[in-house]
């Protein structure tokens, strides 16, 4: 599971001295409901344009995809990824997050070796021909390498310029 958290403490650092307290908000679910769809619309954002602010390294698919005149788009083979991201809001804080396995490997990447359990493989083909095979593969150790391709963060100052306003209609200074 990969999740960010945005809570009404952080919300009062960008507000500075005009709501020094999480009191100072009126309706902070509606207020964290409105900044949730508002940040899946950026991490969304971060998967349509390949990385922000800066170009993901292309995946071997992309890669691959580009070379045969396809449209090459890294981690949205599938889009059960970009899908995943849900935003939930509580009364004090907003939790951005997926429950996808490979979610954080994508996030924050990867380079180290890891141990393989001991199991048992299915191959739907056997030299070119459909046939159902089981092979038992031994416990070993797989090297993982996967670049960093940040999708979730805030991207800063575009994504806390829009929280800051969208906090400030909420701001209840009399």
């Amino acid at each position: 599971m990969l999740t960010m958290e945005l809570g009404i403490n952080e919300l009062d650092k960008v507000q500075g001295e005009f709501a020094t307290l999480s009191g100072k908000y009126k309706h902070p679910k509606k207020m964290l409901d409105e900044i949730g769809v508002y940040m899946l619309s950026s991490i969304k954002r971060n998967f349509q344009d390949g990385g922000r602010p800066v170009a993901w390294e292309p995946s071997k698919r992309a890669t691959a995809d580009a070379i045969k005149g396809h449209n090459p788009k890294t981690l949205i083979d599938t889009r059960r990824l970009i899908k995943s991201i849900t935003a939930e809001s509580y009364p004090t804080y907003l939790e951005l997050g997926t429950m996808v396995p490979y979610a954080a490997v994508h996030n924050y990447g990867i380079d180290k070796t890891v141990p393989v359990k001991a199991h048992v493989r299915v191959l739907k083909k056997v030299k070119g021909r459909e046939a159902e095979k089981k092979i038992q593969v031994k416990a070993h150790t797989m090297h993982m390498k996967e670049a960093k391709r940040e999708y979730m963060l805030i991207q800063d100052p575009e994504d806390w310029n829009v929280i800051n306003k969208i906090a400030e209609d909420y701001l209840d200074i009399p």
